[in-house]
C-alpha cells in the first residue's frame, strides 16, 4: 500500500547502514504508488543514501501505463549522481542459444533450432516452451537447474510443435484440465482473474471453500501458473498468463460458465468494482442489470457533442465495447451507441500508445 511504501522510504530503520528496495515490473504499479516514487526520486529527502531503490520495468508498450511512462521520463531527465539508468538489451540468437542449452541436457541440435525459430529470443517464450516439454511428458526434470529430452524423435516435424505462444498455452491448459482436479483448478484461475494479477488470501479462500485447497494450490504451482514469494504473497505466473485466462474466460464457449463461476458466490461477487461486476452480468448475458450498473459510463459518453472539449476518466476504457453492446441488446437510442463507439476511438488515440489506438479505431468501426 501508499502508506507502506511511505514508511520504508522515510522511517529508514536505525539497525541498518542501508536499505534495498526492490520494485520489480513497477509498469503495473497504481498512479499513488508511482506518484510517491517521483516525488521521492526528485526530493532530496536521503541526504545520507540510506535508501537503495532497484526499479525493473518494460518501456516497450506492451502494458500502457501512463503514469509509468511519465515516471521514464523523469528517470531519463534527471541530472544526479545518485541516480542510474540501465537498459536491458534483448537477447541476441547466440545468448538465446546458449540459454536453450543451459536449460537442456544435451539437447538435440534440430531442437535447438525448433525452440529458436518459435521463441524468437524472448527469454519468457523460452521457459514457457520449457514448462511445455515438461507438461506434455517429452522431457524430464533432472534438477532444479534444468531438464532432459525424453525421445528425441517429438522434434522431427512429424508431430506438430506449438507455432505461437498462444498455441503453447492452449496445449498447457489442455493437459492441465485433463489431470486429476485440472478442471478445479481452471475453475479457480477464472475466478481469480477477475480480480487482477494479485490472488488475494480471503478471495481464493471464498472460491475454494470445501474444496481440496491446498492440493490445488500445489497442482497450479508445479505447473506454473501462480507463484508465492516469501512472504506469502500470490500471483499469477506472469502477466501473460493472467491475460491468456483472461482471454479464455471471456471467449464464446466459456463466458457463461466463467460469469456463473463470481455470481454463483455473493462474497466474491461483492468484492468486485462495481464496472468489473457489470462485466460478470455482460458475461451471462443480463444485459439490463450489466447496463444499469454501467450507467455512469452511459451518462458521459452517450450526450458528447464535442469530444475534444471532454476529459474521460481511462478506466472506462476496457468495458466501452461491453457497454455498447448491452445498450444495443436492450435497443438504447442510436446516438448514444454512436458516441460510445466513438468514444472508444477517442479514448484509444489520446490516452494509449499508438498501436492500441489503430486497435481502437478499427473497433470503433466494427461497432458503428
Amino acid at each position: 500500500t501508499i502508506d507502506c511504501l511511505k514508511e520504508l522510504l522515510e522511517n529508514y530503520n536505525p539497525n541498518f547502514e542501508k536499505q534495498i528496495i526492490i520494485f520489480e515490473d513497477i509498469h503495473h504499479a497504481s498512479k499513488n504508488i508511482i506518484k510517491e516514487l517521483k516525488e521521492y526520486i526528485l526530493s532530496d529527502k536521503d541526504k545520507k543514501n540510506h535508501v537503495t531503490l532497484i526499479i525493473t520495468g518494460r518501456n516497450d508498450f506492451t502494458f500502457p501505463n501512463e503514469e509509468y511512462f511519465s515516471l521514464l521520463q523523469v528517470l531519463e531527465t534527471i541530472e544526479s549522481n545518485k541516480t542510474k539508468k540501465y537498459h536491458v538489451k534483448p537477447l541476441s540468437s547466440k545468448e538465446s542459444e546458449n540459454l536453450i542449452k543451459h536449460l537442456i541436457y544435451n539437447v538435440p541440435l534440430l531442437a535447438v533450432e525448433r525452440i529458436l525459430k518459435l521463441c524468437q529470443n524472448n527469454p519468457f517464450l523460452i521457459i514457457e516452451f520449457v514448462q511445455y516439454l515438461l507438461d506434455m511428458n517429452i522431457a524430464q526434470l533432472l534438477s532444479k537447474r534444468y531438464i532432459g529430452i525424453i525421445e528425441t524423435e517429438h522434434f522431427t516435424g512429424k508431430l506438430g510443435f506449438p507455432t505461437s505462444l498462444i498455441e503453447i498455452f492452449e496445449a498447457r491448459l489442455k493437459v492441465l484440465t485433463s489431470s486429476e482436479l485440472g478442471k478445479n483448478a481452471f475453475d479457480f484461475l477464472i475466478a481469480m482473474s477477475f480480480f487482477g494479477y494479485e490472488i488475494e488470501h480471503s478471495k481464493s479462500t471464498i472460491f475454494l471453500d470445501g474444496k481440496e485447497s491446498d492440493e490445488i494450490w500445489w497442482l497450479l504451482f508445479q505447473r506454473k501458473y501462480v507463484k508465492e514469494d516469501s512472504e506469502g504473497n500470490k500471483t499469477f505466473a506472469h502477466e501473460n498468463i493472467l491475460n491468456f485466462i483472461k482471454d479464455k474466460c471471456r471467449s464464446e464457449s466459456f463466458r457463461k460458465h466463467s460469469s456463473n463461476l463470481i455470481l454463483n458466490s455473493k462474497l466474491l461477487f461483492l468484492g468486485l468494482h462495481q464496472f468489473d461486476q457489470a462485466e460478470v452480468y455482460y458475461l451471462a448475458e443480463k444485459y439490463s442489470n450489466a447496463f444499469k450498473l454501467y450507467q455512469p459510463i452511459w451518462n458521459k459518453v452517450a450526450t458528447i457533442s464535442n469530444f475534444s472539449s471532454e476529459e474521460i476518466d481511462k478506466s472506462f476504457f476496457p468495458h466501452i465495447e461491453m457497454v455498447f453492446e448491452s445498450g444495443f441488446k436492450l435497443k438504447k437510442n442510436k446516438t448514444g451507441l454512436i458516441n460510445t463507439a466513438l468514444s472508444k476511438a477517442y479514448m484509444g488515440v489520446h490516452n494509449f500508445p499508438i498501436y492500441i489506438g489503430i486497435q481502437a479505431c478499427a473497433k470503433a468501426e466494427d461497432m458503428i
